[in-house]
């Protein structure tokens, strides 16, 4: 979830000369069927001589589950960061801030709830996200920090 903030705030606010091939690639595993992707994985790790110790193991499982949820955060990550504005990460460096601090004290708590919703959303299983409803059926109504 870290990296998937890192992208989208390399896709938004930065000039890096790669972002519109970035932001392909990150769109790319919800446009392959799942089964090309299964192969894809299953051919990278089984392919790459030092990959192939981990085959088998809990962390590919994990790394591929995370890998599959890269569209759904990185694209909720980009619409709060360009909601946000770059204004607020100005003021801060006018103000003297570094670059960790305003993204500590600044961009991180405002982006905060949108990347604990996307985290709760991928938690729950696929029957339970036919409609696209806050996974903390009291956010609506109160300022509660639980997924549950």
């Amino acid at each position: 979830m870290v990296a998937f903030g890192l992208i989208a705030y390399i896709i938004v606010r930065t000039t890096f000369y790669g972002r519109g091939a970035l932001d392909f690639l990150v769109w790319l595993p919800s446009t392959l069927p799942g089964i090309v992707m299964g192969l894809g994985y299953l051919w990278l790790f089984l392919g790459t001589p030092f990959l192939r110790p981990i085959y088998g193991t809990t962390f590919i499982l994990i790394l591929v589950a995370s890998l599959g949820s890269i569209t759904l955060t990185t694209q909720i990550l980009k619409g709060n960061l360009l909601q946000l504005g770059a204004e607020l990460e100005e003021a801060s460096s006018v103000s003297g801030g570094s670059w960790w601090r305003t993204l500590c004290h600044v961009t991180l708590p405002l982006i905060a709830p949108s990347w604990r919703w996307s985290a709760c959303w991928r938690s729950r299983p696929r029957r339970e996200r036919r409609v696209m409803l806050p996974c903390c059926p009291r956010a609506l109504t109160s300022h509660s920090r639980s997924c549950s």
